[in-house]
């Protein structure tokens, strides 16, 4: 047996924490158990013989393998497994990249006379019709983005979800799909056409502080707040069991007044704990702040304390969806992107979808494709397995070295944030 690659070792106070980094295993014990697995990193089969029950715990939990484990090879193959399954489909549209509103941070130019056509929506069906044409799709996710996606509601949305949702009955496949919206034109009437589907429905709804913040970004073009509606959208949406994740997008001026909107949405984390989930995130244009990151901590503690639910990029070990041949982006005008993260350009395009539904991509999808098990750095990398650096940032850095190299202490926070957001331990310190 041998020490595995991905196990680390930290100290908690007076505690020390074992961890592996590709099972998620986590091992609480003293600081002489510590020493005797260092001492025997050589020669890990003698702890047999010196604390047997110990050496079985650690082969259980796979803090050690057998000597002829690659584990390297068996993690790339898992993720390649994931990466290229074809029983799963997700796919992105974007029906428009008009939106009804303009924020300041957002990325993405309003194109004013921008909405699917027909004919793409056409070449839509026909790709939905190929992926089932083989019977290996089993599951189908279509989310809606933008844009704001629900200005093509009537001519694109729903025309795409009520074919697909019959496609998907024809051949007994899972269909699920959701929507990034700023939710301004979530109405009633629209909810109860997509609770009609009886699916599997969520939503990403985004919000920028209490209501005088959030009114100063996320207003109209005559100037109308909108927090009021979107508040309003948002407890209807819930109250017909769909499942809603509130993004906050807060700045270092903005994070104090999110203390403001937990109060008024603390009633609905009591009472849809299983569908209402909080997500606070930095706007990308604005510096790190410790102070922010403070409050953040804060009122995440104050969500747990009223006994709702709050997400945090730690507590997600999923691989990026750019990073999966299944999983695509298809723009109003028929260009195919892996990443909504990056502005729908020529230049980051990878594709584009053609009019009998078959995808022709270019060299720039090749790259991103050859890069996700080239690194040679990520594949000695102890963190590896919970590290969600995707193949978007390898392609604009470069894919020769640790993505991370200029930030020394990365590897430990990283494994110390996943720790703590799956086991709430605190002072946790990397153990020499």
């Amino acid at each position: 047996m041998k020490l595995s690659k991905y196990t680390l070792f930290f100290n908690d106070e007076d505690r020390f924490i074992v961890y592996n980094s590709l099972y998620d295993s986590i091992m609480i014990c003293t600081s002489q158990v510590v020493a005797l697995i260092r001492d025997n990193e050589e020669s890990v089969d003698s702890i047999e013989n010196i604390h047997p029950s110990l050496f079985n715990y650690l082969a259980q939990k796979k803090f050690i393998v057998a000597d002829d484990s690659d584990e390297v090879q068996e993690f790339i193959s898992s993720l390649e497994q994931e990466f290229d399954d074809e029983r799963e489909y997700s796919i992105t549209i974007n029906p428009t990249m008009n939106c009804n509103l303009k924020c300041w941070y957002c990325y993405e130019e309003h194109l004013a006379h921008s909405m699917m056509s027909s004919e793409t929506m056409d070449s839509i069906c026909k790709l939905l019709q190929s992926i089932f044409a083989e019977h290996k799709a089993k599951s189908l996710h279509l989310s809606f983005f933008g844009g704001e996606p629900l200005l093509g509601f009537n001519k694109c949305v729903n025309p795409l979800i009520q074919y697909t949702n019959e496609l998907c009955k024809r051949h007994d496949a899972d269909f699920s799909f959701s929507f990034t919206t700023n939710a301004v034109l979530l109405a009633r009437d629209l909810c109860d056409i997509l609770y009609g589907y009886g699916r599997n429905v969520s939503f990403q709804i985004p919000f920028d502080g209490s209501r005088k913040v959030h009114d100063s970004i996320k207003h109209t073009y005559n100037r109308e707040g909108t927090y009021d509606t979107i508040l309003a959208n948002l407890k209807y949406a819930l109250s017909k069991n769909f499942h809603v994740t509130a993004r906050c997008n807060y700045t270092r001026d903005s994070a104090e007044s999110f203390s403001d909107f937990i109060n008024d949405i603390a009633p609905l984390l009591k009472q849809y704990p299983e569908t209402l989930k909080i997500a606070f995130q930095q706007v990308w244009q604005d510096a790190e702040n410790g102070k922010a990151s403070e409050i953040i901590e804060k009122l995440e503690a104050r969500i747990n304390n009223i006994g709702g639910r709050y997400y945090t990029p730690t507590m997600d070990s999923s691989r990026c969806y750019a990073d999966k041949k299944n999983s695509f982006v298809i723009n109003y005008n028929g260009d195919i992107y892996q990443c909504t993260a990056r502005e729908f350009t020529e230049i980051n395009k990878e594709g584009i979808l053609q009019s009998d539904g078959t995808i022709l991509h270019n060299d720039r999808y090749r790259l991103r494709m050859e890069s996700r098990f080239s690194n040679p750095e990520c594949l000695e990398c102890k963190v590896f397995p919970i590290c969600n650096l995707c193949t978007q940032k390898r392609i604009e850095r470069g894919n020769d070295k640790c993505l991370c190299s200029n930030y020394p202490n990365y590897k430990d926070d990283l494994a110390i944030s996943r720790i703590n957001s799956l086991y709430k331990f605190t002072r946790m310190n990397k153990s020499e």
